[in-house]
């Protein structure tokens, strides 16, 4: 951590003292709010030797090996590094890093050898795309041309004037600083090594499992031996040659959300393949339906080294994009390696997620560092992005992507059926239910029922292998009830549907004028409110709805939920909204809050400029096709 020691940088042209000064700064402001004082600090400089010494309070020079100047060689990159360890970590005990004027790129290369052999950090200035900008090197990186360094971008610099330091939010750390203060010697990246190397060992250790899983998941009818072979990294061989775009959607609702970002994606790259990865059976066959010419599907490989690798050899994507919360660490990694950029599109965090991840803070810094651009969903999660180690530079919040889902029945035969003999008006969905939830919401139900006769209730659990349980607190309660995945199909004389299937929401949705989104009773979070209203079922829920904060405190400000916390007060809401114009009134309104406003075109355009920036230049030229692993 950022003590009360020196901050040493090397500074090769008189041009970069101002960015010294700034570091210096960086570093004085993280220590006042760390340790609430900012002493008197130094800053150890040493100028090449066409620069005059750099002057100023707390700025000493200490002279120069003449060792930075251009056309330098292997045998000087040596000379270079050892300066750098031997005069700022011996000598002055400095923590901070390497300032110097790039050079055909060896000051990147210089810079890259600075934290390998000494694990700080390297700041590498030099003429990029957009002019003068400072790159803050991982280590990971080769040089290439300026600008796309494979480098974190300092963003917060005061460098030909793109920012400004005094503009960040108050309390919160300089990016630049607060590298700094974690790149002391040694430990962060032994400790960022020894965690990734412990989840590997477990999950490799997790292949003795693998036929007694493999056995299970025949047996439940959740895989066949062809979707087990995909997770493992195995498949058909590829066909296609142009580049590979991957977009992973975890299960039906991401799969929801993929589905908007296709059309301006193949609009907008036509010369490139579209992969689709879920992660269950259910919405693999969802995504095959929208498989053609370009646009393949496949299950995603468990994040085991082998069926990762296995799986990028045969794809070779060159740009990897996942929707919402899916982070898998071996993946990643994977990605990283083969430098292939990682996206995340409406991504999500929630309070539980960042809490587990913050528990390994290292670990999560090493992971999220990979990612080169995320779109978050709201704030509270663009924030939590940031702790856990995605650049602040790199993180963009836009409109939450659900907003832009459109609320069209489904074309189904079993939602005609039921409609025929459960009126919409008169039909309740508890959507999303938790264990602990279905006994306040059955009891809500029987309580609507005795004072509505002919109410009726579609119960969708969570987790549909609880059906079990539900329905024997149904048949305690002795309600009638029917259960979808025994294809059982409710009269007009059933009290209750139970819905235990997944990857069916928008029938239940569509059946439905009300709706309580549970996951809202118990402190889980809750769940989205944009599907129902999409669809125009009213909306009731609990008081916990962390995950989805901003929308339902919208919601509940213009009135367009009502929040009930028990059987009681959850039977009359629902009652309340039996009468047509009530539950019209918060419906529109609920539309208004949540899916009106936005621009749809401005926000897929974003999303895709930045695919663009991505994209390797070379990624247009044909691919060879991959081969069976």
């Amino acid at each position: 951590m950022l003590g009360q020691g020196p901050v040493g940088i090397h500074v090769h042209h008189d041009a970069q003292q101002r960015l010294g000064a700034f570091l210096l700064e960086g570093a004085n402001q993280l220590r006042q709010r760390r340790v609430g004082h900012a002493a008197p600090d130094e800053m150890f400089v040493d100028v090449g030797h066409q620069a005059p010494p750099p002057v100023g309070a707390g700025i000493k020079n200490f002279g120069t090996p003449g060792a930075l100047v251009p056309g330098i060689g292997r045998t000087r990159f040596r000379l270079i590094d050892r300066y750098i360890r031997l005069s700022f970590q011996k000598r002055t005990g400095a923590v901070g890093g390497m300032i110097v004027n790039d050079h055909e790129g060896y000051g990147a290369k210089a810079a890259v050898m600075f934290k390998k052999r000494t694990d700080d950090v390297g700041f590498v200035m030099g003429k990029g795309k957009a002019g003068d900008e400072a790159f803050l090197m991982t280590g990971r990186a080769t040089a290439r041309k300026m600008g796309q360094i494979g480098g974190k971008r300092c963003h917060l610099f005061l460098l030909a004037k793109r920012c400004r330091l005094e503009d960040q939010e108050p309390g919160r750390p300089v990016a630049g600083a607060h590298t700094m203060a974690h790149a002391g010697p040694g430990q962060p990246k032994q400790e960022q090594k020894g965690r990734m190397l412990r989840y590997r060992i477990l999950m490799t250790l997790a292949w003795l499992a693998v036929p007694f899983v493999f056995v299970l998941r025949l047996m439940r009818g959740k895989d066949s031996a062809a979707t087990f072979a995909a997770r493992l990294g195995f498949g058909r061989r590829r066909t296609g040659r142009q580049p590979v775009i991957w977009l992973h959607a975890a299960s039906v609702g991401e799969l929801n959300t993929l589905v908007l970002l296709l059309p301006p994606l193949g609009a907008r790259f036509p010369e490139h393949e579209l992969l689709i990865t879920v992660s269950n059976r259910i919405a693999f066959g969802k995504a095959r339906e929208m498989a053609g010419e370009k646009v393949h599907a496949a299950i995603a490989p468990l994040d085991l080294p082998s069926a990762v690798g296995r799986f990028l050899r045969r794809w070779r994507p060159v740009l990897a994009i996942t929707l919402e919360n899916e982070i898998y660490p071996i993946r990643i990694e994977a990605l990283a390696r083969t430098r292939v950029p990682i996206m995340h599109v409406n991504a999500r965090m929630s309070e539980r997620s960042h809490a587990a991840w913050a528990r390994h803070r290292p670990f999560a810094r090493r992971v999220f560092g990979h990612v080169r651009h995320c779109f978050a969903q709201d704030p509270a999660s663009a924030e939590r992005f940031a702790d856990l180690g995605v650049p602040p530079g790199r993180i963009e919040v836009i409109p939450n992507l659900k907003r832009f889902q459109t609320g069209a029945p489904p074309d189904h035969p079993d939602l005609a059926h039921l409609l025929a003999r459960w009126p919409r008006k008169r039909t309740i969905c508890a959507a999303s239910t938790h264990r602990g939830e279905d006994e306040t919401l059955i009891a809500a139900y029987a309580r609507a029922r005795a004072a509505h006769p002919g109410l009726k209730l579609i119960l969708v659990p969570r987790h549909p292998n609880r059906a079990g349980e539900i329905a024997r607190l149904l048949q305690e309660a002795e309600l009638t009830f029917a259960i979808r995945s025994k294809n059982e199909r409710p009269t007009a004389r059933t009290d209750v549907l139970l819905a235990d299937t997944v990857g069916e929401m928008a029938l239940w949705y569509a059946a439905s004028a009300i709706t309580f989104v549970a996951g809202s009773l118990l402190p889980i979070g809750g769940h989205t409110p944009y599907e129902p209203a999409a669809f125009g079922s009213a909306i009731t829920h609990g008081p916990h709805y962390a995950n989805f904060r901003e929308a339902y405190s919208a919601l509940l400000e213009n009135g367009g939920s009502v929040q009930a916390e028990n059987a009681e007060r959850i039977a009359e809401a629902w009652g309340r909204l039996l009468n047509p114009a009530t539950r019209t009134a918060q419906v529109d309104t609920a539309r208004r809050v949540l899916l009106e406003g936005e621009d749809r075109t401005r926000t897929f355009s974003r999303i895709t400029d930045t695919v663009a920036a991505l994209l390797p230049s070379d990624s247009r030229a044909p691919v060879a096709s991959g081969t069976r692993s």
